[in-house]
């Protein structure tokens, strides 16, 4: 009855393993090592419980035996968990991604129209956990010494810089918004619009109604041809049709860059990075794709590349994770942000 009353305690042990840091196998080694501590003649119970255990241990991982069942490529541990740590390095630096724009004073104009009302604001990112930095109280304030400061993405501030730049996107005025996909929608229903609950009156009452950043229309041409080939995991659509927040962010970005003269490669470059912090597991699951498939690393990954309709847009992002899962690859996920405010 001793050894029964063992035996039970220790396999209810190993069915709540994920509470132990252990592997499977160290999991039955250890409990085997129990037994014989309890019970010296216990023989047989420890060579029935390894029985058991290692059957159990290989159905936890997908293989029956005798029945010719196989792990599938994701079930076991798998080459993908030793390269998480170094892509993200990559993908995902510390100290963020500097990207060839400057804040200007933009932001603090949308304060000023009440695009962004800064109550609001600063109370929805505090309800979140992300209270703002005294730097991006600056922006938000427009003062004189943040105007020249480069946008930097991090993953501590991509919320911060998604509803910035969203509320840009929104109230510029702007070829994508008034003549692009967008006019031939129910425009006011969009997650882009509708979702925006940050400004003083509704998001309509600003849209595409500002010049805020001197577009011509040479400019203009250019933020549609350029943002007609951004893409976004998200959904399938590309930035021309900014029917979400990341959208909407996007060709703030965009615009933001272009009316301060940055070349096209310096947009894709920074379109490469937002995409990294606003969809973190998508970009990882790409980059280890192009580094375990295409034995490119992420470094040399063109940026018009990485955010195309191939490989940034949603059918293109579940065609990566397919091909990763198939191979086996598959980083683990680290999740990320919402299409609202």
């Amino acid at each position: 009855m001793k050894n029964m009353f063992t035996l039970k305690s220790l396999f209810k042990r190993f069915l709540k393993r994920k509470q132990v840091r252990q592997s499977p196998l160290e999991e039955i080694n250890t409990m085997i090592t129990s037994i014989k501590y309890h019970s010296p003649d216990s023989g047989s119970l420890i060579l029935m419980l390894a029985v058991s255990l290692v059957f159990f241990y290989l159905a936890q991982i997908g293989y029956i035996p005798f029945s010719g069942q196989r792990p599938s490529a994701t079930s076991v541990n798998t080459p993908a968990s030793g390269i998480d740590k170094n892509l993200e390095a990559v993908v995902f630096p510390t100290k963020g991604i500097t990207v060839a724009a400057r804040w200007g004073d933009a932001i603090g104009k949308l304060v000023d129209a009440g695009v962004i009302d800064q109550d609001k604001f600063t109370a929805t990112m505090e309800q979140d956990g992300t209270a703002l930095t005294i730097e991006e109280l600056a922006i938000l304030g427009g003062d004189d010494g943040i105007k020249n400061r480069q946008l930097v993405f991090t993953a501590a501030n991509s919320r911060f810089m998604v509803d910035a730049l969203w509320a840009l996107g929104l109230a510029q005025e702007s070829k994508v918004l008034l003549e692009g996909p967008m006019k031939g929608t129910d425009t006011a229903s969009l997650a882009s619009t509708g979702g925006w609950t940050l400004g003083k009156k509704d998001a309509m009452s600003y849209y595409g109604k500002f010049n805020l950043l001197n577009l011509n229309d040479a400019d203009q041409e250019r933020v549609l041809q350029i943002t007609s080939q951004i893409y976004r995991p998200c959904c399938g659509n590309s930035t021309a049709f900014p029917d979400c927040n990341h959208g909407m962010a996007m060709l703030g970005l965009v615009e933001l860059m272009i009316s301060q003269e940055a070349s096209d490669n310096q947009i894709f470059e920074a379109a490469k990075a937002a995409n990294a912090f606003w969809f973190p597991d998508s970009t990882l699951e790409l980059a280890a794709y192009f580094q375990t498939i295409k034995n490119i690393s992420w470094q040399k990954v063109s940026p018009v590349t990485a955010v195309s309709a191939e490989y940034a847009s949603s059918q293109g992002a579940q065609k990566i994770n397919q091909a990763l899962q198939e191979q086996g690859t598959l980083p683990q996920a680290r999740g990320g942000g919402s299409c609202g405010a």
